[in-house]
């Protein structure tokens, strides 16, 4: 058997009558493992013959950070309490070990963009305008923009609502997104509605 890393696979060389045990094997050390897909080498009959299998590990569990300028805005700059009712844009930004959902009011931010450019300018993060200045890019390894959106949040409804689409990153990942707005502390008891 002969293994080599391929991005966030693995190709594994083996003999093509131990893939049942190869596939056993994966799922109980690696939850949610599983083979993505074969290429048989030499003919079916035979099973002497290698196989070069794909085996997707399952996905990586990642922090998540809840960035929230609502209160930085209307404590320094609106110099007001912050509302019951709450609307603005939000972006979604991964890097290898962290998804961060970075969340500022309408007054504060205009565009997904410096929402963005905030971010990275309080981490230390490398980044520059592109695109006629509509977009804020990370050059920064390893760091991404998923995408963006609207909310709304209701604090006497214990609310908040995801909905759009950032015309400079996209729409924001649906994938796990109730949960992980959740599991992020800010707002654990809110329900979540996404559309």
């Amino acid at each position: 058997m002969s293994l080599r890393a391929e991005g966030e696979a693995i190709s594994i060389f083996i003999a093509r009558d131990k893939l049942c045990n190869l596939a056993l094997m994966c799922n109980h050390l690696v939850k949610d493992c599983h083979v993505v897909s074969r290429q048989y080498r030499g003919t079916p009959r035979n099973d002497g013959d290698s196989a070069k299998i794909f085996v997707s590990g399952g996905a990586k569990r990642m922090d998540v950070a809840f960035v929230d300028y609502i209160e930085t805005y209307y404590s320094n700059k609106a110099k007001t309490p912050v509302p019951d009712k709450i609307n603005g844009k939000f972006v979604q930004i991964r890097n290898n070990q962290t998804e961060y959902f970075v969340f500022s009011p309408k007054e504060l931010t205009l565009y997904h963009a410096n929402i963005v450019e905030r971010f990275c300018l309080e981490r230390g993060l490398k980044g520059a305008y592109a695109g006629e200045g509509k977009r804020f890019d990370i050059r920064e390894p390893g760091w991404e923009v998923v995408g963006g959106g609207k909310f709304d949040i209701d604090k006497s409804q214990k609310q908040i609502r995801l909905y759009d689409t950032s015309l400079a990153y996209g729409r924001f990942d649906l994938k796990g997104l109730k949960e992980k707005i959740r599991s992020a502390g800010k707002l654990p008891d809110y329900s979540v509605v996404i559309y």
